[in-house]
């Protein structure tokens, strides 16, 4: 037995840009969304507005999931496409605007997405427990081939100055990435993971990687 509707929200799509490809190809990403979207018969100014990509990597579809998973395996600037049951401010806003609804699946998997940081292993653990007593699913869990694949993606998308000693370790990251570089939580949004995008194309059509040029 499946249930999938696990808030009263409508279907509400959102489509990852990865941050490299934002740097590398700038707009071209919004114009292999458009070019997708016009093949298919589909007008993107009805789908998306990109202008949330001047400060987020997302865009919200206006999509059936069917066409979503169409978009999704023909993008190459694409890095995911999620199914928002609900969102927040923060962990808290987010799981409170989910719906108290059992999903029943053979089998699911749970991922923890940080953007802008990367999040140790015990954080993850805290965010999927919160998550999934909310939820309450059903069935065994498999990592490698689920039935059903949620997640929680967490938008670090403000750069603070280092807390104190007693710290929210969910609302404050360090970012490895920067030295003294702190993240502050500012979006969280929790749903299913429909996937990644052909990005892997990138990398198997380089010209580096054929054996002549001619």
């Amino acid at each position: 037995m499946s249930n999938e509707v696990i808030s009263t929200r409508p279907l509400c799509l959102l489509a990852q840009m990865a941050d490299q490809t934002m740097r590398t190809f700038g707009d071209f990403q919004c114009a292999e969304i458009d070019s997708v979207l016009e093949m298919n018969g589909i007008d993107p100014r009805r789908v998306y507005d990109r202008s949330n990509l001047k400060t987020l990597p997302f865009v919200k579809l206006n999509l059936s999931i069917e066409k979503a998973n169409v978009l999704r395996k023909r993008c190459v600037l694409l890095r995911r496409i999620y199914e928002i049951w609900s969102e927040g401010s923060d962990l808290e806003s987010a799981i409170k605007a989910l719906s108290k609804t059992t999903k029943e699946h053979a089998s699911y998997a749970f991922t923890v997405y940080g953007i802008h940081v990367k999040l140790n292993m015990k954080t993850q653990q805290i965010i999927r427990e919160h998550v999934l007593d909310r939820i309450d699913p059903k069935g065994s869990v498999n990592l490698k081939n689920p039935d059903l694949k949620m997640c929680a993606v967490l938008v670090y998308g403000e750069i603070c100055e280092e807390p104190k000693e007693s710290y929210d370790p969910i609302k404050y990251v360090a970012n490895e990435r920067a030295k003294n570089n702190w993240r502050k939580l500012t979006h969280v949004y929790i749903g299913r993971d429909l996937g990644e995008g052909s990005r892997g194309l990138i990398t198997k059509f380089s010209l580096k990687k054929r054996p002549f040029l001619g």
